[in-house]
């Protein structure tokens, strides 16, 4: 099956403008609008099309001063102008420590009837929406997509409905401002991760700052006796040494060492070596002699 491109309309060809349309049912209005003496005059007409069927299905929202498009209003200004907008990307979904999902952000690209790349955009959906806190994880999958594909889609053809009265901002960005007590999570755990597995239930360990009880405390000074002597360290050297391994955890001596903090104690006691023992000298002169 063939077509055959239109003539050019008679005003247009009395402008001295060649224009070349598409067949029916593949619009290029992007085209003419790369046409400065018909761009605007189409771009009018596109925009007065476009205000009477928002009217006509109820497509926009009114929020705060402004009327702002549904996805459906920018996805008909695409068709009308020969684009589409589509998610190419799997979503990327947030988990807090808890493994509760805190958002998913999706990216869309917008291209035109032929396949041709036109643009894209990010966005996301997120629980500190005050709009979306308690909904299902898929509810804010697939908001976040609407989103994306809306800001795609505006990025390009804004100004289409700006100039028909309209904000050029979609309706589903407008996020209403988060009035509880709920705190937005820490960026710290704002990473994409697989949902977390909840460990088997065990017996409760001791508080992380509990302190380690006098039986642990001897086995740790036995600990250091025995590698002390496998270093042919004197005791004084080999109170100087152990004192420098428990000041790069924040202690001067056994009394005070959390239980949390015991085990990396032990591994430090047991990678000490010679070439330590030697640098351990020099650090303690610059710690401990003065002038």
């Amino acid at each position: 099956m063939s077509f055959e491109p239109a003539l050019p309309e008679k005003d247009d060809a009395e402008r001295g403008v060649s224009t070349w349309t598409m067949p029916e049912g593949q619009p290029d209005a992007l085209a003419e609008f790369g046409v400065e003496s018909i761009g605007m005059e189409r771009a009018m007409t596109y925009a007065e099309r476009l205000a009477n069927i928002i009217r006509a299905s109820n497509l926009s929202i009114k929020i705060g001063q402004s009327n702002h498009l549904r996805i459906e209003a920018w996805e008909t200004l695409g068709m009308m102008v020969g684009l589409v907008a589509r998610v190419d990307q799997p979503p990327v979904c947030f988990y807090d420590e808890a493994g509760e999902m805190i958002g998913c952000r999706v990216h869309a690209t917008v291209h035109r009837l032929d396949g041709t790349f036109v643009g894209s955009a990010y966005s996301r959906c997120d629980r500190i929406e005050v709009a979306w806190e308690d909904k299902a994880p898929y509810a804010i999958e697939g908001m976040a997509q609407t989103r994306a594909m809306s800001r795609a889609l505006a990025s390009i053809l804004r100004w289409i409905p700006v100039l028909a009265g309209y904000s050029g901002t979609p309706a589903e960005e407008m996020i209403e401002p988060r009035q509880g007590s709920r705190q937005r999570p820490s960026r710290a755990a704002d990473i994409p991760m697989e949902k977390p597995q909840k460990p088997p239930q065990t017996q409760q360990a001791p508080p992380p700052d509990a302190l380690i009880s006098d039986q642990e405390r001897s086995q740790l000074w036995a600990t250091w006796k025995d590698h002390s002597a496998q270093l042919h360290l004197d005791e004084d050297r080999s109170l100087r040494h152990l004192k420098l391994i428990l000041g790069r955890f924040g202690y001067s001596d056994t009394k005070t060492i959390a239980r949390a903090k015991l085990g990396a104690i032990r591994a430090a006691i047991h990678l000490w070596n010679e070439k330590d023992s030697h640098n351990a000298e020099v650090e303690f002169e610059k710690a401990f002699i003065k002038d």
